[in-house]
C-alpha cells in the first residue's frame, strides 16, 4: 500500500521500516546482515545522514535517521 508523500527538510528524523513481502525473511545468515548493513552505510555517507539507532531482525528492519542537506528519498535512487 502506497502511503502519503513524505515531508522532507534538513534535520528531520525519521523512523525508517524496511519489511519483506508477506514478511519474508530479509536475512538467512551473518554474511546478508554484513551486506545490508554496507549498502546503508554507502546510502548514509552519500545522503549525509545520521543513524543514531537501527535493529536488523530476521524480517524487518528498523532504523532512526536524521536527513542532511540531501532528501532522504533521493539517496536510495
Amino acid at each position: 500500500m502506497v502511503g502519503k508523500p513524505r515531508v522532507e527538510f534538513a534535520g528531520a528524523f525519521y523512523h525508517v521500516i524496511t519489511r519483506g513481502n508477506r514478511r519474508v525473511a530479509l536475512f538467512h545468515e551473518a554474511a546478508d546482515y554484513a551486506a545490508y548493513h554496507q549498502r546503508f552505510e554507502r546510502y548514509r555517507e552519500r545522503g549525509r545522514l545520521w543513524c543514531y539507532a537501527y535493529v536488523l531482525l530476521a524480517n524487518y528492519v528498523h532504523r532512526l535517521v536524521e536527513t542532511g542537506e540531501v532528501p532522504w528519498s533521493w539517496t536510495i535512487q
